[in-house]
């Protein structure tokens, strides 16, 4: 017996949902499989720890900017406790905020440590500085293996070589421990005489923010070229690299991506580099630091060897994962696709239309749902402040509104109808004049289609012009992308709308597509899934607007007859 055709409708969209889910769970599987990764020498390592790593104690609502916090002992005792067992040494970059307990506690722990005075531009607080880090090195000698004076003084253009070498000397003559200055590389090249105040010279190497980033396997080189450079230029001289790191997360620059396991792959990477060029070396950074996000962008606070929860991130041997919790992403995918296609079915019949805009209306549902999910994740990562959520859930809430329209578009296609939410900028003028929405919902589509291309394209045009610091929001605009996509195809878009702001702002939006495509490396895979996003959202109105172009180039009596309808032929 077969069944009702609204049945057999039925299991169609239910199949081709299962389907699109089944391929969303590829997806996942892909970005969060085990990646194997070469392990770090042990020969490179101290007793099977790593050598030195950046500490900063800040946890999620804590920053080195607020004046008035000072750590406690018990949590630097706690973070101690975590690093114990992974490194040989901790640096530190401070005295203030009761940062010289650190030194003792790690005494406690078997640690030693590299202990920084912070050199500013104010003379009385770099004096105090001064004077608290000769206190511990004293009070400490067999725990503080080295002074730093000064974390890049000169590139933040703080003091003069002159004025910091005068600090360097007011230490060195008053320790007993070797005395440093630590500074990205080519400061040194460019201050070459404060070599002569040191015992040793303190370079950073950060691949990835330098002028021309690189993907990891030619960021090593570039990091052991120039050592051998520094080594060069300064011959006699210890060389010991106090900054060398990769982030786990944020924006590519040109081809170097973060990732976990870009991330591990460079720092086992670099061990075994170091252990060929016979230089100590600190890893940053212990544990990820959410402040820094507000001057880095997300990137910044995500280099840590443990996240901001103090779980480890990075380990020295074994495969690595980019996204270990996958299965429970597609988990959740699979439930707001779900929840989006029975929203959107809610007081409809069941479908019986075509079955490809039933096709349509399930992969739709699927790949909303694990986008939406990415969208969260996304979010996750990127809010910097309670505030920064309101936007976020915003966006969330009208992707999600979208892919339900969008889906009833192509449910109501498919049984001979058209869309009950589909308008045009007439019914919108209409609507606001007469102080009344319109049954048909045409106010609701517009403005949502206006808002989500105002926004798109504040984006993009940041992206193109101060993208360093700035993410690309692809998930967050692909289902309002998709979505109008879906509903430019399947009809459900009144063709003659003539917006002319809508217009607009796709074409510029497809400009600076274009533009960024251009500006970025043609390996940075996050820059063209962003531009193909946004060459998405743009394209339906680009080309309706291309054709009203072409139709007024047209004769006029040419165009007439294309739209004089056909008469039936006779019985």
């Amino acid at each position: 017996m077969s069944l009702p055709k609204n049945v057999r409708k039925l299991a169609l969209l239910v199949a081709v949902f299962a389907c699109g889910s089944a391929a969303t769970f590829g997806a996942w599987w892909l970005h969060g499989r085990p990646i194997a990764v070469p392990a770090a020498p042990l020969d490179g390592l101290n007793n099977g720890r790593i050598n030195c790593v950046s500490y900063a104690p800040y946890r999620d609502d804590q920053s080195p900017f607020t004046a008035d916090f000072h750590v406690s002992p018990e949590q630097i005792d706690e973070d101690l406790t975590v690093l114990a067992g992974h490194t040989a040494c901790v640096r530190t970059y401070s005295t203030g905020q009761d940062l010289t307990e650190v030194v003792p506690i790690a005494k406690r722990h078997g640690l030693k440590v590299l202990a920084g005075a912070w050199i500013g531009r104010d003379d009385e607080q770099n004096k105090r500085e001064v004077a608290a880090v000769i206190k511990l090195a004293n009070a400490y000698p067999d725990t503080v293996s080295a002074v730093i004076v000064g974390n890049e003084v000169l590139l933040r253009g703080d003091q003069e070589p002159k004025d910091l070498a005068r600090y360097i000397r007011q230490v060195k003559a008053s320790v007993k421990v070797p005395v440093t200055f630590a500074d990205v590389w080519e400061f040194w090249i460019d201050a070459p005489e404060l070599a002569r105040e040191v015992d040793f010279v303190t370079v950073h190497l950060l691949p990835y923010w330098e002028g021309e980033p690189m993907a990891v396997p030619r960021a090593l080189r570039h990091v052991a070229a120039t050592v051998k450079k520094v080594q060069a230029k300064f011959p006699g001289k210890k060389i010991f690299v106090g900054e060398v790191g990769w982030p786990s997360l944020g924006r590519m620059r040109e081809d170097a991506r973060p990732s976990p396991s870009d991330q591990a792959r460079f720092l086992r990477g670099f061990i075994t580099v170091a252990r060929d060029l016979g230089v100590g070396y600190n890893l940053i950074e212990a544990f990820d630091q959410k402040w820094k996000r507000r001057s880095e962008g997300t990137v910044g606070g995500h280099w840590g060897l443990y996240d901001s929860n103090r779980k480890p991130k990075v380990e020295l041997a074994g495969p690595v994962s980019d996204d270990p919790r996958w299965p429970i992403h597609w988990w959740v995918g699979t439930a707001l696709g779900a929840l989006i296609l029975a929203t959107a079915m809610v007081g409809r019949p069941l479908p019986t239309g075509k079955a490809r805009w039933i096709v349509t209306a399930g992969l739709l549902a699927a790949v909303s749902g694990a986008a939406l999910e990415a969208q969260a994740i996304y979010a996750s990562e990127t809010v910097r402040s309670a505030v920064g959520w309101l936007p976020a859930g915003a966006a969330f809430a009208m992707a999600a509104a979208l892919a339900v329209i969008a889906i009833q578009g192509m449910l109501a296609r498919g049984e001979g109808g058209a869309n009950a939410l589909c308008g045009n900028s007439q019914h919108i003028l209409a609507a606001l004049m007469s102080r009344r929405i319109e049954p048909t919902g045409a106010c609701l589509l517009e403005a949502l289609e206006v808002v989500v291309l105002v926004f798109a394209l504040a984006a993009a045009l940041g992206i193109l012009f101060d993208g360093r610091q700035r993410d690309f929001p692809t998930f967050v605009y692909l289902v309002p992308a998709l979505s109008f996509m879906a509903l430019w195809i399947g009809g459900s878009r009144v063709a003659g709308d003539r917006n002319p702001l809508a217009h607009g702002l796709t074409l510029v939006l497809a400009v600076t597509a274009a533009a960024t495509v251009v500006n970025e490396h043609p390996w940075n895979t996050q820059a063209l899934a962003w531009s193909a996003v946004a060459a998405t959202l743009a394209l339906p109105r680009l080309v309706e607007g291309m054709r009203f172009v072409w139709r007024l180039r047209q004769p006029r009596a040419a165009v007439k007859s294309r739209a004089a309808p056909r008469r039936a032929k006779p019985a």
